[in-house]
């Protein structure tokens, strides 16, 4: 199994079979996410979903990714 970070970084290169692997992973998530809109909406939410999916997969960057403790401290600033 591919990990996520490598299924980004092939989907950032128009890896098609990422794409539908991360889109598969995904899908659990995205049926849930779905099931909270009437019948009739659930696959255009679903479709509309998954292009969001890849759209913020290819801008994604690890680069800028706060670590946990940057995480900790912005939640501790927050609540002050």
């Amino acid at each position: 199994m591919t990990t996520l970070y490598k299924l980004i970084e092939r989907v950032k290169k128009d890896d098609e079979k990422a794409v539908e692997e991360l889109l598969q992973r995904l899908s659990p998530k995205v049926k849930s996410a779905a099931q909270a809109a009437c019948a009739s909406e659930r696959e255009d939410i679903k479709q509309e979903l998954n292009v969001k999916i890849v759209q913020a997969a290819k801008k994604f960057s690890f680069e800028y990714t706060p670590g946990f403790w940057e995480t900790v401290l912005k939640e501790g600033q927050q609540k002050q």
